[in-house]
């Protein structure tokens, strides 16, 4: 009888979880993530290639600038694509390997890179909003006050994950809100700059008649590029 009981839990215990269910919920989750952020990658890549061919009169230290915004975002695809293959490849056949928070620095660097990479370009459009309100400090300091609770948050994220090996560890734990801060600002950031720019060339447009179409574009752009990001 005892031997009976035995078998049943070994059995219970080595039972494979419900595949289909894995798939959809986590593994195609992480496959349909990392496609849409190659995709994007290709665009800014793309982005950037014309950017130095129509503007290569642009100065030194905005091309620089672009081409490190550049750089940082395939470092990071890269790392997206390390971590499927780590999952899908190196793993194949162990379905439980999902919820181990993957190598001690994969995640963590690829938080960083990111974080880096927002920052960078919420504070190239903080500038133009700096220059635009005639270095006014009131309508400035609300964007620059989310782009720090960004990176605020992104760093937490990275010292919160080190201290766990499983994500549903994580995920059940009282430090789970943690994950979300950095995404909450970066979005707030992203809509504060985008309406904080509409506002500021809605007003230029009113100022400066002959320059309407020219604003009029920078307008339908600025809308454009913000709800993307957000």
């Amino acid at each position: 009888m005892h031997i009976k009981s035995l078998r049943v839990l070994t059995v219970d215990l080595e039972s494979p979880p419900n595949m289909s269910q894995l798939m959809d919920n986590t593994f195609g989750a992480l496959l349909i993530g990392t496609l849409v952020a190659t995709f994007a990658s290709g665009m800014n890549t793309l982005q950037t290639i014309l950017y130095f061919r129509l503007y290569p009169e642009d100065p030194s230290k905005l091309k620089a600038l672009v081409a490190a915004v550049l750089c940082l975002d395939i470092a990071h695809t890269g790392l997206l694509w390390d971590n499927l293959w780590y999952t899908l490849v190196e793993n194949f056949g162990n379905p439980y390997q999902i919820d181990v928070i993957p190598k001690p620095i994969l995640v963590p660097v690829a938080i960083l890179i990111g974080s880096s990479t927002g920052f960078i370009v919420h504070m190239f459009y903080l500038h133009r909003i700096y220059n635009l309100s005639h270095q006014n400090y009131w309508v400035s300091v609300p964007s620059l006050t989310l782009i720090l609770g960004d990176i605020a948050g992104s760093i937490a994220a990275t010292i919160i994950i080190y201290r766990y090996r499983l994500l549903s560890q994580l995920s059940d734990s009282s430090d789970a809100w943690v994950l979300s801060i950095g995404f909450i600002f970066a979005v707030a950031a992203d809509i504060a700059i985008m309406v904080t720019l509409f506002v500021l060339l809605r007003l230029s447009r009113q100022r400066s008649i002959s320059l309407n179409n020219a604003i009029d574009q920078l307008i339908l752009y600025t809308l454009e590029m913000g709800s993307l990001t957000a």
